[in-house]
């Protein structure tokens, strides 16, 4: 019998039994829930038999308990990790939303502070016009009153 009809006898005699796990021998394919009456039933028959369900821990090899509860652990250890790394995930996305909106207000504030920069430039640029029309017209002021004042020397001497 090939490995589906095994399969597929085992599965029936566990649900029409209510077992958990059945022995099936591979010749003919008779199921058993007892593995020591399918063991000698088997003994003479090609192929032994084979086991399905839920094996339990007794009739396991104690190394076979030992890698089930190592492997339980593990399994506990990796849902832990999971965990961890979910909350991780959480905390890198809200430090990178956090980093995006300090990254807006960055560009916000440059654009004001090109703003300010500019019409800073522009004030200073007037206020440069301003003084130095105001130096022209003090200058020309100042030139008048030299020239009023050479000219009211050379009239008193």
């Amino acid at each position: 019998m090939n490995a589906k009809q095994l399969k597929q006898i085992a599965e029936d005699a566990m649900e029409t039994n209510d077992l958990k796990v059945v022995h099936v021998c591979v010749e003919d394919g008779t199921a058993f829930p007892d593995k020591n009456d399918c063991a000698n039933y088997s003994r003479g028959k090609e192929g032994g038999y084979e086991s399905f369900g839920e094996v339990p821990t007794e009739e396991l090899p104690s190394d076979t308990v030992e890698l089930q509860e190592q492997l339980k652990g593990l399994l506990s250890d990796l849902a832990s990790k999971d965990q961890e790394l979910t909350i991780a995930n959480e905390k890198i996305a809200e430090q990178q939303a956090l980093l995006e909106a300090c990254q807006d207000s960055n560009e916000l504030l440059e654009i004001e502070k090109m703003s300010i920069v500019s019409t800073g430039e522009k004030v200073y640029d007037e206020l440069q016009t301003k003084l130095n029309a105001e130096i022209s017209e003090l200058a020309t002021k100042l030139n008048a009153a030299e020239n009023e004042l050479i000219t009211l020397k050379k009239t008193t001497k």
